[in-house]
């Protein structure tokens, strides 16, 4: 018969080896600057830019969602979002194809200026 201590020692060996094999496989999300809620203060051709009235927020969320609100109507608005060179927005149409609006983007302390880069569809 195995001594209890042995058992528990076992036990504790077999939780330990479980636990770093987790920890190992698990893949931390990564994180840009861009994650988070932002709000529209200014619009126009930079840099004469004018003041906007509130009107809702963007979050970029970690899961490439981009996740739209509007205080009017109370509603959200889903995109997808992807960043390399560029900041690309893509949603679908109502027959299917993926229309994509791309931006440079440039942060200034806790600012985010965006410019209008092009617009695309693909079917």
């Amino acid at each position: 018969m195995v001594p209890s201590v042995t058992y528990g020692v076992f036990k504790y060996l077999i939780f330990v080896l479980l636990s770093k094999s987790l920890l190992v496989g698990c893949k931390k999300d990564e994180y840009t600057p861009i994650m988070g809620k932002w709000k529209t203060n200014e619009m126009g051709n930079w840099p004469d830019m004018q003041p906007i009235k509130d009107v809702g927020y963007r979050e970029y969320l970690s899961d490439s969602i981009l996740r739209e609100y509007n205080y009017n109507s109370k509603t959200f608005f889903f995109k997808k979002y992807w960043i390399d060179s560029l900041l690309h927005e893509g949603v679908k149409a109502e027959n299917g194809s993926l229309i994509i609006t791309r931006f440079t983007y440039k942060f200034y302390g806790e600012k985010l200026r965006l410019d209008f880069y092009n617009t695309t569809a693909t079917l």
